[in-house]
């Protein structure tokens, strides 16, 4: 599976609403092999995004957690400008901030962080700054940033966990005070068997976090809120099978499998979205291209016949999958714990946002 960024986020264009719970994607048994698929629920909360105007979604959207008011601010990523703010209802009700370099501007907003107390941290690519809004969405401040990570966490006390990029393969992840200033530096993240592998990480309940890299080798390792490493787990699954090189899709040569965000419950399980080759995965490639080397190279054109997304839910104490359901639909993103997210995109080139919420029994 091609292993993109924190997501293949989805745009959206059309303000659309899905009320009431609504389940969205069908399980296959067979493939889950009796680990309890009917456990794992996903039900449709919102879709959102415009055709037009100030709402519409254009490049590579990425929704943040929901607020206390449950609104959803979009990270277009690529885009400079405002920040859109839908309801959950999938309205369109405000942008934040405008185009530029100034204190309220941004040039490519990577990622929306919604922090414990509920105000928004707006993280800059290309400006190499995190500006803070309040709940009211109103601007704070801006801080520094050392370098562009691929995703930032909170890990409370003021502190925020960076986490590095593939421009920054030998970087360990670094955590910085409310001010941008870096606290003592920990961790590695190259320890992949490709050359490297973004990392993937979610809060504990502990105060520190969990990590893995987004393919090659299914490894979930725990670190404390010091930096330290606690522990690995390996679990052995049939849709995670270790590779050590990258391959193109092809009509015949299937995608990779590849991690897409994880989270941890208050049954400290571990729930890993993934995705995974869809069975008849060549219906959703266009007509080749030339590639390098007289190669074919093929535009996957349809993410949902070309990925399936996997539930996985792993109990750290053991390693052992304990539950499994796969879907029929590329469920790339991981919002928030417990809500997932894809893009869809209709024949006009609208783009929207599905955000889906899990429940594990």
């Amino acid at each position: 599976m091609a292993a993109a960024r924190l997501d293949t986020g989805g745009n959206m264009r059309t303000v659309f609403l899905i009320v009431g719970a609504i389940a969205v994607c069908s399980c296959d048994a067979r493939r889950d092999n009796g680990l309890a698929p009917e456990r794992i629920g996903v039900e449709v909360v919102a879709t959102f995004g415009d055709s037009l105007g100030d709402g519409m979604l254009s490049s590579y959207p990425w929704p943040s957690a929901p607020t206390e008011r449950g609104l959803y601010l979009v990270a277009d990523q690529g885009r400079p400008g405002p920040v859109p703010v839908f309801d959950s209802t999938g309205r369109f009700v405000q942008s934040i901030g405008g185009a530029g370099e100034g204190p309220d501007e941004f040039r490519n907003v990577e990622q929306v962080l919604v922090t414990n107390h509920d105000s928004i941290v707006v993280i800059d690519g290309s400006l190499l700054r995190a500006s803070v809004f309040s709940p009211e969405l109103e601007y704070v401040r801006s801080f520094p940033l050392p370098f562009m990570p691929s995703s930032v966490r909170e890990l409370g006390q003021g502190r925020f966990l960076l986490v590095p990029g593939t421009q920054q393969p030998q970087q360990p992840f670094t955590l910085v005070d409310a001010d941008g200033n870096r606290i003592p530096e920990f961790g590695t993240t190259f320890d992949s068997l490709v050359p490297y592998e973004p990392h993937l990480v979610a809060v504990s309940g502990s105060g520190g976090f969990w990590s893995t890299t987004m393919g090659s080798t299914l490894v979930l390792e725990e670190w404390d809120g010091a930096g330290q490493k606690v522990r690995a787990v390996r679990p052995v699954t049939p849709w995670a099978t270790p590779y050590d090189e990258r391959t193109s899709i092809t009509p015949e040569v299937p995608p990779q499998w590849s991690i897409r965000g994880m989270w941890q419950d208050g049954s400290d399980r571990l729930i890993v979205l993934a995705l995974v080759a869809d069975p008849d995965w060549a219906r959703g490639l266009g007509e080749p291209q030339p590639g390098e080397a007289g190669t074919l190279r093929y535009r996957v054109t349809a993410p949902d016949k070309v990925y399936d997304a996997v539930i996985s839910v792993i109990d750290p104490a053991t390693g052992k999958e304990v539950a499994r359901r796969h879907l029929d639909a590329a469920y790339r993103m991981v919002v928030s714990p417990g809500l997932i997210g894809r893009v869809i995109e209709d024949d006009a080139g609208v783009m929207r946002v599905e955000v889906a919420r899990v429940r594990i029994e």
